[in-house]
This record gives structure tokens, sequence and C-alpha cells, in this order.
């Protein structure tokens, strides 16, 4: 074999190699602490260089901790499979249950149609809806699901353009006027991106670093944190909603100038001119178009809507922040947002997506089935992802590592608590633009809880903006896998990404800031060193 084919299998080397190399480490010392970083040295080359699929890269720690002694199999498993997983699963069934009545495309159509089809406006649909479904469905989910719909206004922007423009045009203005269709196209693409971005922020089930949040929350310290459904909404979803309002502003000044010098005229009228007008007026016929071929509201539809409102209701008030839910008809913890999901997931694999048919046929086609739903469509190297997330975060609190870390850094609590909370935003959004969030938030929630208890600061007012931070993926491909998937389009350049994201993502970050120093108290009494953090005993609660 030559070199210049052993080059082309660096992936191979790389996968047997960078354990060997790191072997020293545990070998030298043998203490827990040394086994647990070993494990997340090769997690992270692992992560960076994907040698294998990084969903099952982030497995590899199931292994190693129990061959290096540093957790028993026993351990492992239960780390594995917890609340937060089966939350996981139930809100990617009801994502399906969504995609798979094409609830998903009547909302954007009748988002759109109600709002115009000038560029502001259509900017304003699609960051909504998108904002919108990635409340309650994965990020990646919302973003393959929108795509279509803004190339299919490109196609009628075109099509507009071709069947209303003028013969006469110069060479220059049809090149203006296509300019300014790819444009709008950016602008929309990158509406879809930044509305599911920040609305993953807005829930619990939103996105991977709010779920791994509550997640490791729960592991470190149990449910007296309060931390559930309900209050997390209290607090990020209005938070989440006015970080959605200036991104939108913001990609006004740069993709519908109009708008911005519209709001700045004393007349309540600006002038149109006849040619734009029936542009917009054919748009908007193609779109009415469109939404009339879905026909009337299926059965199906109404019945995920009908589902999807009883499971926000029920999240919302089984243990709301100021009174007492219907949580405390049941002995305490015996029912989580999880059994609730998990419950109206299970009736979906057997509710009828149409009555007529049951009466007509005698057959039945739920809303959700195993195939092709779960089979084909549902996202199972998420489940994989989240079990691997879960066992090394635990693991290296379990075995010391967090801690270990926590007192090298130490120094910093020299520095105002909310001075440090803006300096650990800065820095979490910042890094997360070259590592992705994943990683970031698996690695540093642990050690800033654990820095938190060593400073007597409640650990949420460290851990939450951190998660809240590592969302504001908004400027680089590597930052996550929809910025990814949206530059391999080739619609969106790196320099249109970081000209568009830079400023709503610094904003951002101060808008979590205010929030978590305002209403963050209210919920969660972050200025307050609690109970269950002074008591916590630095293990996982098993």
């Amino acid at each position: 074999m030559t070199w210049r084919n052993a080059a082309k299998c660096w992936r191979i080397i790389v996968f047997f190699l960078a354990p060997i190399i790191c072997l020293p480490i545990p070998l030298v010392s043998g203490t827990k602490v040394a086994g647990a970083a070993y494990v997340l040295i090769v997690s992270i080359i692992y992560f960076i260089t994907i040698p294998i699929p990084l969903w099952m890269s982030m497995l590899i720690c199931l292994v190693l901790y129990p061959l290096l002694g540093v957790h028993t199999a026993e351990q492992v498993a239960r780390w594995s499979f917890n609340d937060a997983m089966l939350m996981l699963i139930g809100n990617l069934i009801f994502g399906m249950a969504i995609e798979g009545s094409n609830l998903h495309i009547r909302m954007a159509l009748k988002t759109l149609l109600l709002l115009g089809p000038r560029p502001e406006r259509l900017l304003l649909a699609f960051i909504a809806v998108s904002f919108f479904l990635s409340m309650w469905i994965a990020n990646i989910g919302v973003v393959v699901m929108m795509l279509p719909i803004a190339f299919a206004i490109k196609k009628e922007l075109v099509a507009v353009q071709g069947e209303g423009g003028d013969k006469h045009l110069t060479a220059a203005a049809t090149d203006s006027s296509t300019t300014v269709i790819d444009g709008t196209t950016t602008g929309i693409v990158l509406a879809v991106v930044y509305g599911a971005t920040i609305g993953g922020m807005a829930t619990i089930v939103g996105s991977q670093p709010t779920l791994m949040f509550k997640l490791l929350t729960d592991q470190m310290y149990g449910d007296r944190t309060n931390i559930n459904f309900g209050s997390f909404m209290v607090l990020c979803t209005p938070m989440a909603f006015c970080a959605t309002v200036f991104t939108w502003l913001f990609m006004t000044l740069i993709y519908a100038p109009g708008f911005v010098n519209q709001l700045w005229k004393k007349k309540k009228r600006i002038t149109v001119s006849n040619q734009q007008t029936d542009s917009e007026d054919r748009l908007m016929e193609s779109l009415r178009g469109q939404y009339e071929k879905l026909g009337s509201p299926s059965f199906g539809e109404g019945s995920v809507i009908v589902f999807f409102v009883l499971l926000v209701l029920l999240w919302f008030f089984r243990s709301p922040p100021g009174f007492a839910g219907w949580g405390v008809l049941f002995p305490k913890r015996h029912v989580s947002d999880a059994t609730v999901v998990m419950a109206l997931s299970l009736v979906l694999f057997i509710w009828p997506t149409d009555l007529k048919m049951i009466w007509r046929e005698g057959k039945n086609i739920p809303v959700v089935q195993w195939r092709p739903h779960m089979t084909e469509r549902f996202p199972w190297e998420l489940i994989f992802y989240t079990m691997g997330s879960n066992v090394l975060a635990a693991g290296s609190v379990a075995a010391g590592l967090t801690d270990a870390i926590a007192i090298m850094i130490q120094p910093l609590d020299a520095m105002p608590p909310w001075a440090l909370v803006i300096v650990i935003s800065l820095f979490i959004t910042t890094i997360t633009e070259f590592l992705g969030n994943q990683l970031i938030v698996v690695v540093s929630l642990p050690i800033l809880g654990k820095l938190a208890e060593r400073s007597l600061v409640n650990p949420i007012y460290y851990m939450l903006p951190a998660a809240s931070c590592s969302v504001l993926a908004f400027m680089t491909p590597v930052s996550s896998n929809i910025m990814a998937l949206v530059h391999g389009t080739g619609i969106v350049s790196i320099r249109q990404l970081c000209r568009t994201g830079i400023i709503p993502k610094v904003v951002c970050v101060f808008i979590i800031v205010f929030f978590m120093n305002t209403v963050g108290h209210s919920v969660y009494g972050v200025h307050t060193f609690p109970d269950w953090a002074a008591n916590a005993t630095g293990s996982i609660n098993l």
C-alpha cells in the first residue's frame, strides 16, 4: 500500500490510533478522574474528525467506561436511557405526525396568505412558522420541512418575473431583477434557519442543548430544581420571542430595505409601480392555488392539532410555577412530562386519519405508522447521539472530572456572578460556531454546575444561559447540522451567513442574559443559592 492510498484511509487510522495515543492518561494516573478524562478526550477527537458516523462516535463511552473500570456496565446502562430520552422519543413521534399530515405545509401557506407577498412579510411568515414548529420538533426536521416551501416561493418569483416581465427590458434590468429574487430567496432561507434555531431554545424539547440542560440538571440535582416544561416555557418562550422579533427586524435591513425606508416616511402609503403590484398579485394567486390544492382540513390533520394542543396543556399545567397543577394527583415522581408525551404518542399509532374509510371499508390508517414513519423517516441517529451524550456527561460528573476542572477554573469566581454570566454566554456562543453546540453542552454544563456550587451560586444561573447561547449557531456551516445543510444547498454563502448572523447573535446573547436576571429570578430564584445545590453530593442521582 502506498502512502497516498494510506492517506485516503485516514479515518481507519484515526479510529484505532487516537485511543492508543491517549492511553497513557489513565495508565499513568490510574484514577477514575484520569479514566473519565481519557474517555472525554477520545470522544472529542472522534467528534471533530468523525472517523465513524457522528451519532455512533458518541457511543464510544458506553464501551470505554466499563473497560477502564471507571463505571460499571450496569451504571452505564442506567444512564443510557432515562426520562429525557422518553421525552425526546415522544416529541419526535409528534413531529412525524405533523409532517405526515402535511400540517406544516398548510400552516406555512396560510401564514403567507395572511401576511402577504411583500419581502418583509415573506421573511416574517417563514421565521414565524419555523419558530413555532421548532418549539416542538427537532430543528433539523423543521428546516427539512420548510426548505422545499422556500424553494417553491423562489420558483414562483421567477415564474412571475417571466410572465410579467417587459420584453424590452435591458439586460442590466433583467440582471437586477434576478439579483433581487436571489436576495429574497437567501433571506427566506435564512429566516427558516434562524427561526428554527431561536425557536429551539423556547421549550425543553425544542433543541438538543435545552433537552441536555434538563437531562443534566435532573441527573445532578434530581427534581428539586423544579425545572419542568411549564416553568421552562414561562422563562424561555418570551425570551426566544423577543430574540426572533429582533432578528426579523434586522433581516429586513438587509433583505427588505424598502420596508425600513417605509417606516421612516411620514406618508401612510408609499407609491408602488403597477409592475410590482401585478407581481405581488400573481404570487398571491399562486399561493392561494397551492393552498386550495390541499383541500379542506382532514380528520387526521384536525386530530393532530387536538392532540398537540392537549399535549401542550398537559405539559404546562402538570406543575406550573405559582400554583399546583394536575401532577399533585399522583405520588411524587410517579409522572413526568415524558409520561404525558409517551401516552399521547402511543394513541397516535391507533388513531385513524379517516373515519369515513373505517365506516366504508373497515380499514384504519393510523396517524403515525411504523412503516414508513418509524422505519424510514424517524431520526434514530438523534436517539443514539443523546444516549451517548447522557453517558458521557453523567460519567464525567460521577467520576469527579467536572469537579476537577471546576477547581482549575475556580479563579473565575472572583468576578461578580452577573459579569461571569456574560463572559460564559459570549464564550459559549463563540466556540459554538467552530465546534458545534452538541459537544459544547455535554462538556461545559456539568463543569459550570460544579463551578456554581463551589461559588455558592445557583447552578441554573450559569447552566441555562450556556445551553441557550449554544443554540445560537448563526454564522458557520460547522456550527450545527442545519447550518451545514443550508450552506450545502449553494444558496447561502459563508459571507452571507456572517453578515446576517453576527448582529442578531450578539443581541440575542444579551437578551438571554437580561431575561435570566429578571424573569429567571422570579421563576427559578437564580440570585439565591438553593438547598438542592448545597446538598448536592457531586455524583449522579441513580
